[in-house]
């Protein structure tokens, strides 16, 4: 039977031209490595050396297992070699797709960690609704995903990453822009803007309003996150986002978050893996990634939210 080891004799063989030698250079006696050859002269019923008193001579049909076998070894010890640096550090192209609102806290300093940390990583960052993120990740065209719900499909590796409160972001002008707290009932009553049927946030407030009894008054309906917020910074209307969503538009004062309770909406933020992402080094380096960068934000109040246990 052809083996490594039987491929590394032969090569052995040939280029110290004696039987003497080889076994020397391998370090095994010469009377196995003759023994070696012999059976796998017999294996492939060709001779593969002229022994002479001088050495050995490769034959035409040594010179075709040692073409291919230096070739086998060559290959063999770039597979170790890229094992051994996928290991030790990390390489590689990752695929994530966000949605807008976690992407606004979480894409920089996930980006500037990366860099610092593994530098042979190369992480592309697609932005997009959450309806749109879920697909994405379902369908293999991003290798791992912030969700803001759990799709509970069987192929997918999902945990939750962090819960935050959804509060009612308005214009610094709006009568509502000094309050502390408003019901979701009372929030519900307002012209809204927000993202279609499809996505995440859309979902869970209208279930939470059939919970409650009430019904949603959607003014405007759009899938683009920095239009949305625009469009709440012109007066257009108030919509309904977590606080990290509009972290840069609250430090310049042209929104206003106010807190909805009776109920008190929270949403879970979710780090979710298809089948190869669940067992590529350089993904699950990304996803441990997140994890820690999401964990010093939420520390630093960066981002306010808890993390889930």
């Amino acid at each position: 039977m052809l083996d490594i080891k039987r491929i590394r004799y032969v090569v052995a063989v040939a280029q110290e031209r004696s039987f003497s030698g080889a076994a020397a250079r391998l370090r095994i006696a010469q009377p196995a490595l003759s023994s070696q050859i012999k059976d796998l002269e017999r294996d492939l019923d060709v001779q593969l050396f002229t022994r002479h008193s001088r050495g050995a001579e490769i034959t035409e049909a040594g010179e075709i297992v040692l073409r291919h076998g230096q070739q086998i070894l060559e290959d063999l010890e770039t597979m170790r070699h890229e094992i051994r640096d996928a290991v030790e550090r990390p390489s590689g192209h990752v695929r994530l797709g966000i949605p807008y609102s976690v992407s606004v806290v979480l894409t920089v300093p996930l980006l500037q960690y990366l860099e610092r940390h593994y530098p042979d990583i190369t992480l592309d960052v697609a932005q997009a609704f959450s309806g749109f993120v879920e697909e994405w990740l379902i369908s293999d065209k991003v290798d791992c995903a912030i969700l803001l719900s759990d799709p509970r499909k069987s192929n997918l590796a999902v945990d939750p990453l962090i819960r935050e409160d959804l509060c009612l972001i308005v214009d610094p002008d709006s009568d509502l822009a000094e309050r502390k707290s408003i019901s979701f009932k009372k929030a519900c009553e307002l012209p809204l803007i927000l993202p279609t049927r499809f996505h995440g946030l859309r979902i869970l407030l209208e279930g939470v309003a059939q919970s409650q009894n009430t019904a949603l008054n959607v003014k405007t309906e759009i899938d683009a996150g920095y239009e949305l917020i625009k469009l709440v910074e012109q007066q257009f209307g108030a919509t309904i986002l977590a606080r990290c969503a509009v972290n840069d538009q609250l430090q310049r004062g042209s929104v206003r978050a106010v807190r909805i309770a009776s109920p008190r909406l929270t949403r879970t933020v979710y780090l979710g893996a298809g089948k190869i992402g669940q067992k590529n080094r350089a993904i699950g380096v990304v996803r441990d990634a997140i994890t820690h960068v999401t964990g010093k934000l939420v520390a630093s109040k960066a981002w306010q939210a808890k993390l889930s246990s």
